[in-house]
């Protein structure tokens, strides 16, 4: 039994490990390996926040690009809207297309963009493929203030819920109240992030990424 404990008590110190000595060092080297160990957790922890700040400035850049997409909307009648997208970035905007339309005022209307000769209206394709920038929209104007944004308008037709003809407010006949219409449209910049952006009345709310 004492040879036994005495066997055990040899194997937990390190100078009688059988394959050889462990050498524990010096309290100096301890310092210099602690020291070196805590400046490679300061310097993964300074990258990571570095990286952190950099895609926060990346997104905001983003964003700031998507605000300079702007929406007009304005009412053409008792039962329809133009809606106005304009581009007043440095870059063009793609894909741009209506996601969603609705009036809250009649929730079970549907919605188009193409009133034909006989009257009926039809949804139609809402999809551009590109709307271009500022500048290229007129090389001959050499200052933003004077040239004319680029623009996609896009006419808009309330229609009745299962026939398509237009939904007339036959309750006083007058213009669509456009605090009640909330229009989504949908984009995609130049540096490839979609964007949803809705009216807010005859203006626009704040772009969302996708």
């Amino acid at each position: 039994m004492i040879a036994a404990t005495a066997a055990l008590a040899g194997l937990a110190l390190p100078k009688f490990i059988p394959h050889g000595r462990l050498q524990m060092g010096t309290v100096g080297e301890w310092v210099a390996a602690s020291v070196t160990f805590a400046a490679v957790i300061t310097a993964f922890a300074i990258a990571t926040v570095d990286r952190r700040e950099r895609e926060k400035e990346r997104r905001a850049e983003e964003a700031t690009v998507a605000r300079l997409v702007r929406l007009r909307v304005t009412c053409t009648g008792s039962a329809s809207v133009d809606v106005y997208i304009r581009n007043y970035g440095e870059l063009p905007i793609l894909d741009v297309d209506i996601a969603n339309v609705s009036w809250t005022k009649h929730p079970e209307a549907r919605w188009g963009t193409i009133l034909t000769n006989d009257g009926t209206i039809a949804r139609g394709n809402t999809k551009r493929p590109m709307l271009l920038n500022y500048r290229q929209s007129d090389n001959e104007v050499s200052s933003y203030q004077e040239a004319s944004p680029p623009t996609i308008n896009y006419p808009v037709w309330f229609m009745h819920p299962t026939v398509d003809e237009a939904l007339i407010d036959t309750s006083n006949f007058a213009p669509i109240d456009l605090s009640t219409v909330i229009i989504k449209i949908q984009f995609t910049t130049a540096n490839g992030v979609r964007w949803e952006t809705s009216t807010i009345g005859s203006g626009m709310g704040q772009p969302v990424r996708l």
